[in-house]
């Protein structure tokens, strides 16, 4: 038969683990892979579809009717689940195949292996194409995941789960600890084994630099920085660390550094049972520190039998700076950045430090360009005076380091908060997700500032937020992130609990307390707001932020009087306040012509807030103003 082209719904079947059986029981392997087929071959002729072939322990089948293949899937995970004998992972995807010599060729089945591999133990995850189809089926219940750039395929694509009798996406994500599926390492931050404590930056980044590494491989989960940074210093059993994080091994190292010299230790740790999988020492020259980043993170690939997707041969190394000085200003300026708030001016000279020494370093500029977008955010300078700088900084580190998600997302901010392209936004953001996976910047953003902020896409804003809490557990910024956007989209309940154990987590966050405090108002708790505002202001030396809430809080409670006083101390304060601030307490306070005449200066300046207080319930009364509205539509939000 002469090949031909069909539209047809591809569906591609896995067996979770199958590898390593194989290095450990071949004879064990061969019978999960005949029940395997006994399994799925009644199955999907059941459903009129047409089984193509078997790649290792993956099948091919195809079906002219989408709903077959979404409930023939279904049949086979309620089936295999039910009897824990083996798991499968599948992927579906509808698209133009070329059917030739009893074999299928074309990017709908690239796609539909895509999804198949990065979809959660026991679950089916489909394309939009697919959702599509089957969304009018009453049988049929799905649920948006995200949208991710999958390799080889030009488009991003919006994926989504089908449920099942024994597997939903909200089992997986409120699971237990401890119960992380597949392959996992957590990398714990290096000992600093030198005798100057100015070496903590090195050592610190060396552990953040292998997990950087690490996170590109998409069959790997990597716990994120902030969540294995808060073992630091803690002499904390590594089961009880591997329960927190959820992994089953560990790295652990130190780094002792001596003039030229660096010696690095490290170790992987099996959590189960404590037992060693493997160490190295490794004595090189200061400059070499790169390498032997590269050579963990390769052997930690090896050692967890991981199967590397496509033509990726190994980790991709990160581009960095050949002088290890800058190397060195840029981990501290870093550092200082995570703490955010007064933390931010720091950071900015020590960025510009690193670019003093190396004047092509990209991460150095990616840094500086992102701490520059966060003195516009928090208000600590005039944007007048920053912009420029941020953009020149961000352009730089395109210009030298394009293949970094932390260049991709300085200028994906930047597109968003200034240029107001959001279409160009989305393609950053997307880009530096692709690079990184893990990067808790570029998803926190991604999913609060640019899908729920500018979209309003509830549902995909909150799924990107927890897949961020999801790979940095223990991180109080992505609880953050993740209650203040479940509190936009009106989940209060959720909201609350997840902004009051990010409080327990971290007591001094300003961001958390000034989210928490919103979410009090919002449910018309206010003298809880109040309080938790005063103690937001005490913390941060009367930030702007806080005073401008307090006083819409006092207004919403009949408190006039009190709303007036602090409206007076924000307007009066001395520096640069943000003027969408002022323009929100006085829509508060019924004074439209005030806040119009604050708004516009804020639109002059491209006030970030402008933008990030579309989801904010507090900018009601200014929305529901005209004049405002033709504000928005210059800013491209309606």
């Amino acid at each position: 038969m002469a090949p031909f082209r069909q539209l047809a719904a591809i569906m591609f079947t896995d067996i979770v683990g199958y590898t390593a059986l194989m290095g450990e029981d071949e004879d064990k392997a061969f019978e999960i892979l005949r029940k395997n087929r006994q399994l799925q071959k009644p199955v999907i002729e059941k459903y009129n579809g047409k089984w193509i072939k078997e790649i290792g322990d993956g099948v091919l089948a195809s079906f002219t009717a989408v709903s077959d293949a979404v409930l023939c899937a279904s049949e086979i995970q309620n089936v295999c689940n039910g009897k824990n004998e083996f798991k499968l992972r599948i992927g579906i995807h509808l698209g133009e195949i070329m059917f030739d010599n009893e074999d299928i060729f074309g990017d709908g089945v690239n796609i539909a292996s895509r999804l198949q591999t990065i979809a959660p133990v026991g679950g089916i995850w489909v394309s939009e194409s697919v959702q599509k189809n089957v969304s009018n089926k009453k049988e049929i219940l799905t649920r948006f995941i995200r949208e991710e750039v999958l390799k080889n395929v030009k488009d991003p694509v919006r994926i989504y789960e089908v449920m099942t009798d024994h597997h939903s996406f909200e089992k997986e994500n409120k699971d237990s600890p401890g119960k992380f599926p597949g392959k996992s390492v957590a990398v714990l931050p290096f000992v600093n084994m030198s005798s100057d404590p100015e070496q903590e930056y090195f050592s610190d980044g060396i552990s953040e630099e292998i997990i950087n590494i690490l996170a590109q491989i998409p069959s790997l989960k990597v716990p994120g920085r902030t969540s294995t940074f808060t073992f630091k210093g803690k002499n904390e059993d590594l089961r009880s660390i591997g329960q927190k994080l959820s992994v089953n091994t560990i790295l652990e190292g130190s780094v002792r550094s001596a003039g030229n010299r660096i010696r690095i230790t490290a170790q992987l740790i099996n959590v189960q049972d404590g037992f060693q999988i493997w160490s190295e020492k490794y004595e090189r020259i200061l400059t070499d520190v790169f390498e032997v980043q590269d050579e963990i993170a390769a052997t930690i690939v090896k050692k967890l039998q991981i199967t590397l997707d496509g033509h990726l041969a190994a980790p991709r190394s990160r581009e960095h700076t050949d002088n290890i000085e800058a190397y060195k200003y840029y981990l501290k300026g870093r550092a200082l950045a995570y703490k955010r708030g007064r933390f931010i001016l720091e950071a900015k000279t020590i960025f510009e430090k690193a670019i003093e020494i190396d004047p092509e370093y990209a991460l150095a500029y990616a840094g500086l360009a992102d701490t520059y977008t966060m003195i516009c955010y928090f208000g600590l300078s005039d944007p007048d005076l920053v912009w420029p700088k941020a953009i020149d900084n961000a352009r730089l580190a395109m210009k030298y380091g394009p293949q970094l998600a932390e260049t991709q997302t300085c200028n994906a901010d930047i597109a968003l908060l200034y240029e107001w392209d959001y279409d160009k936004a989305r393609k950053f953001f997307l880009k530096a997700l692709e690079l990184n996976p893990g990067y808790e910047q570029a998803r926190t953003w991604y999913g609060h500032q640019y899908l729920q902020c500018v979209c309003s896409k509830h549902p995909e804003a909150i799924s990107n937020c927890r897949l961020a809490l999801a790979t940095h557990p223990l991180s109080s910024y992505s609880q953050t992130i993740l209650g203040l956007t479940l509190g936009f989209a009106g989940e209060l309940e959720e909201c609350q609990v997840l902004l009051k154990q990010a409080a327990a987590m971290d007591p001094e966050s300003y961001l958390t307390l000034i989210s928490l405090a919103g979410s009090y108002a919002v449910t018309r708790d206010f003298e809880l707001a109040i309080e938790t505002y005063e103690i937001a202001l005490q913390l941060s030396g009367r930030h702007s932020w806080a005073l401008a809430f307090l006083s819409v809080v006092y207004t919403l409670s009949d408190k006039r009087e009190e709303a007036l006083e602090i409206f007076e101390e924000l307007r009066s304060k001395t520096g640069y306040v943000q003027p969408t601030l002022l323009a929100i307490a006085s829509a508060a306070l019924g004074n439209t012509e005030e806040a119009i005449r604050f708004a516009q200066t804020g639109l002059d300046k491209r006030d970030p807030f402008l933008i990030l207080g579309e989801g904010n319930p507090f900018c009601a009364p200014l929305k529901a103003i005209p004049a405002f509205g033709e504000m928005r539509k210059k800013m491209h939000l309606t």
